[in-house]
């Protein structure tokens, strides 16, 4: 499993890994081939840890467009792709979208169709469906999550080493519940699932994440905000140290501490914050204008009246140094 991995290197090195695996299966089985379609696959969950979302849904569609045409009997194979592209699609928070390819892959799970399907595969549609129906219809989100973790609390009383995608449905039910305001039941999800990680073969990346989830919800309280910058500082560690420091799940992290430290009127360590997730956002990416106005509001709180905010951020971009 990709998170078991440890050094930066070769945490980062699995995706050049696949890829080069691909190469091979090309020579030996074709670009055709189902072996070469899984490895795309393969690929595209690999670029999530990353956040590269548009390109892991990009080998998706490659390997979507491989099994449909070259092999449409294989119910199993077309279900398991297109549950990736709604799990990217979540990712996006392009929940409509998550929804079309969710559905349509319970068209092919159907038992009668596909005898390969299992319990395991059947709770990850139900997670992603859940998750994705959480700012559309909260009783639906619920109703799906709890079906997924039901099924996963048997699957992981007998087979230990999947623990990890319970604790992953008590997280979405955590969010879930965030979303929408119900911060108690949050807060319970969210530390079940850091128990279940903390107390199984979790990587730290996958405990980082759950950090992240239970300082959102004390940032949305407004409570407890010096319990929630500890958990983003040990998530922020564990992030930089797997997947570098140029990275937009890095940038979240830098994002929400900026919030944090805003909220507990400290607008200079705030404002440092922001301006290192503004520069990592810079790279490419979507929530660069957020960021930018994030910095900019931050900015008019912390009493720097020397320059204009455009001059300032001018000469912090030419000599900064990462945060």
């Amino acid at each position: 499993m990709i998170e078991s991995l440890g050094k930066l290197g070769d945490y980062v090195g699995v995706v050049p890994f696949h890829k080069e695996r691909l190469k091979i299966i090309e020579v030996v089985s074709g670009n055709k081939s189902i072996e070469y379609a899984k490895e795309l696959c393969k690929i595209a969950y690999r670029l999530e840890h990353f956040a590269q979302y548009h390109e892991a849904i990009s080998y998706f569609n490659e390997a979507l467009y491989i099994v449909k045409n070259y092999y449409p009997d294989n119910e199993h194979e077309i279900a398991y792709i297109k549950c990736g592209i709604g799990f990217i699609n979540n990712r996006l928070e392009d929940y409509d979208n998550a929804l079309i390819y969710y559905k349509s892959a319970i068209k092919h799970i159907d038992m009668k169709f596909c005898k390969e399907c299992d319990d395991d595969f059947i709770s990850f549609v139900y997670n992603g469906i859940g998750f994705a129906y959480c700012y559309k219809n909260h009783g639906l989100s619920i109703d799906f999550l709890e079906k997924a973790i039901k099924i996963r609390k048997n699957i992981s009383d007998k087979d230990k080493s999947l623990t990890w995608k319970l604790a992953n449905s008590y997280d979405s039910l955590g969010a879930t519940y965030r979303i929408n305001k119900d911060f108690k039941k949050a807060i319970n999800n969210h530390n079940s699932a850091l128990f279940l990680r903390q107390n199984s073969y979790e990587a730290d990346i996958a405990i980082a994440r759950t950090y992240v989830n239970i300082a959102k919800v004390y940032i949305e309280m407004k409570d407890d905000l010096p319990l929630a910058i500890n958990y983003l500082s040990e998530a922020l560690k564990i992030r930089r140290q797997k997947i570098g420091s140029n990275n937009i799940l890095v940038a979240e992290i830098l994002e929400l501490l900026a919030i944090a430290y805003e909220e507990t009127q400290k607008h200079e360590t705030a404002l440092e914050f922001s301006f290192s997730a503004y520069k990592v956002y810079l790279i490419g990416n979507s929530r660069v204008d957020n960021a930018f106005e994030q910095l900019e509001r931050i900015y008019g709180k912390a009493n720097i009246n020397a320059l204009s905010f455009e001059d300032w951020l001018k000469v912090r971009m030419n000599n900064s140094l990462p945060y």
